[in-house]
């Protein structure tokens, strides 16, 4: 009718020993009582505790949020604690450099030693990028009045870049052990 209990340390059921009544008993029941309060303390809830640190990552990896929260993570060890980064250079940056390589090469090898015009305004209007200046202003701008949104928007994307990346480590992870399996079954049934 009623559940037994058994005592993980002694293996015997208390409950049926301790039954009946008497001072004895009482006092038995008591003691069995303070055992299974140190039992919970320093058997049952140091398992439990063990036993959820192993099974929190199983959990957390069938989540899909933590493989962003990690990307990000990652991404921000990696560029503020460890001060790495990655120095994009943008299209006019290296035409810029190419242009001032190549001039300083063709200063070198003794070409062009003749006057050299100032430009007028008009050559100089007609060479500006306006539609870089306006992008920059807008960088600029976003940046300065709103940087919580700025920061907000540079983890988007680079979370978006760290996410192809990490998607493809998790497909391979699936890929290999499984063709590892596969090659493993064929070894085995060549055998046979």
């Amino acid at each position: 009718s009623s559940t037994s209990n058994i005592d993980p340390l002694f293996g015997v059921d208390f409950d049926k020993l301790t039954a009946g009544s008497g001072i004895f008993m009482m006092l038995a029941r008591l003691a069995v009582s303070i055992h299974r309060s140190i039992m919970y303390l320093c058997y049952t809830m140091p398992l439990s505790f063990v036993s959820s640190l192993t099974s929190t990552p199983k959990r957390l990896i069938g989540s899909p949020p933590i493989w962003f929260l990690l990307a990000v993570l990652i991404r921000y060890v990696g560029k503020h604690v460890l001060a790495g980064g990655v120095e994009i250079m943008s299209l006019e940056e290296g035409l810029n450099l190419e242009a001032k390589m190549e001039e300083q090469f063709s200063g070198m090898s003794g070409g062009g030693g003749g006057d050299k015009k100032k430009p007028d305004l008009a050559s100089s209007i007609a060479d500006t990028n306006f539609v870089s200046m306006g992008t920059n202003f807008v960088k600029n701008f976003i940046t300065t009045k709103f940087p919580k949104m700025a920061l907000l928007v540079t983890v988007l994307k680079d979370a978006k870049n760290d996410m192809y990346v990490v998607l493809g480590g998790f497909f391979v992870g699936l890929v290999v052990p499984s063709a590892w399996v596969v090659a493993s079954t064929t070894i085995a049934s060549d055998e046979l």
